[in-house]
């Protein structure tokens, strides 16, 4: 059976075009019929939320609270769960910046939308980020936001997120490896304070790689989105089963922090570019459900991108092969961890699971086969014959 899937591909430096190709289900171990995925969309996995079971806002303490009493010097003092009701917190190139200005636009919503918000990652600028809320986001009832993209990566900023902030309710977004990868690397190509090793030459640990202005955090590491979804504690990591598609050292991440009550809501870019219109229309339903504002989203319409004239990569060509490989590797534990693990956990909310089952199933094939395909096809010469 085939599932329409829809695929990023770079046209030029800033246009995207939107690939049609039929997919199928795949995988050694799982099929269609195996998968734990309900394909009844009209089913939501873990979705609880309900019009009449709303969860309010959390108040605005009367009076508002003086800086002075949450704050002493770099310690956060006071009770500040009222400030921050929603995080995008992963991951970067995963339309998170997207996600950031598309929440502010609602009028139940206020983000902070001047850059990114990472000061819990640090350990000594806690009390900076509470300044920011307070100055940055307004008063009254109003669901408070904010991105970091690399939040989730960092055990020490999630359990202080969740030590100020029990109640706030988080966002991430995932993407194939090889796509995340590509579109990053020529992210930071474009920061000209980077002085970047060849991508081919990024394998491994960022750490492990070279200073910070030869890597800037790209590394084939960072693409195992599991790791940080699994530290969240929403799933047992017990079992030989599970355990399997994790390093040796990283079998024990669920033990750095207990998100297992905070609820969680994951995300494909592919989903924010799906074209079908009845998809599209549930995923804003189930985000305002997830968020539990009383007001529909508007409809997402694509942002083109600036143009660059600093050179990119094109991962597909014959020198990132090696790459490739490592990252549709990784790919394929963390799509199978995902699908299998990470969807029925408690809290965990997606929206059209047999679409986001597809797409995820995606990450084991390596892109550039769909890529040069469709390349070919354009560069082909009509078909002039008649019946």
């Amino acid at each position: 059976m085939a599932f329409t899937f829809v695929l990023q591909v770079y046209v030029s430096t800033n246009e995207i075009a939107f690939v049609y190709q039929p997919i199928p289900m795949i995988g050694t171990r799982f099929t269609a019929s195996e998968s734990r995925i309900k394909t009844d969309d009209t089913w939501r996995a873990t979705r609880k939320h309900s019009k009449q079971a709303i969860e309010y806002i959390a108040s605005e303490p009367v009076p508002r609270p003086s800086i002075e009493t949450l704050v002493t010097r770099q310690n956060v003092t006071g009770d500040v769960a009222w400030l921050l009701n929603l995080a995008v917190v992963g991951f970067p190139k995963c339309g998170t910046s997207f996600m950031m200005r598309y929440l502010g636009r609602h009028e139940e919503i206020a983000m902070l939308t001047d850059g990114e918000h990472c000061e819990l990652s640090t350990g000594t600028q806690d009390s900076v980020l509470i300044k920011a809320l307070m100055d940055g986001l307004p008063s009254g009832k109003i669901a408070r936001g904010l991105k970091c993209p690399r939040q989730l990566e960092s055990p020490r900023a999630m359990l202080s997120l969740s030590r100020y902030f029990p109640n706030t309710k988080i966002i991430v977004g995932v993407r194939h490896p090889v796509l995340w990868f590509e579109s990053f690397y020529n992210f930071r190509q474009q920061r000209t304070w980077f002085n970047l090793l060849p991508a081919q030459e990024l394998i491994g640990k960022c750490a492990d790689l070279g200073p910070f202005e030869n890597v800037a955090s790209v590394c084939t590491e960072r693409a195992n989105f599991h790791e940080p979804l699994a530290r969240l504690g929403k799933t047992s990591m017990q079992s030989a089963d599970e355990q399997q598609y994790f390093s040796a050292d990283a079998q024990n991440v669920s033990d750095n922090v207990d998100f297992s009550d905070k609820k969680i809501f994951l995300y494909d870019l592919a989903q924010l570019q799906d074209k079908d219109q009845d998809r599209s229309q549930l995923l804003l339903q189930d985000l305002q459900n997830f968020l539990q504002v009383t007001k529909p989203f508007q409809t997402m319409v694509a942002e083109r991108q600036p143009v660059s004239n600093v050179t990119r990569i094109d991962i597909c060509d014959p020198e990132y092969n090696r790459l490739r490989e490592v990252l549709v590797d990784t790919g394929v534990k963390a799509s199978r961890w995902i699908r299998r693990f990470f969807f029925h956990a408690k809290g965990v909310t997606v929206s059209s699971p047999k679409f986001l089952d597809q797409v995820l199933a995606k990450w084991e094939e390596d892109p550039c086969e769909e890529r040069r395909a469709k390349s070919n096809s354009a560069l082909s010469p009509p078909n002039r014959t008649t019946s």
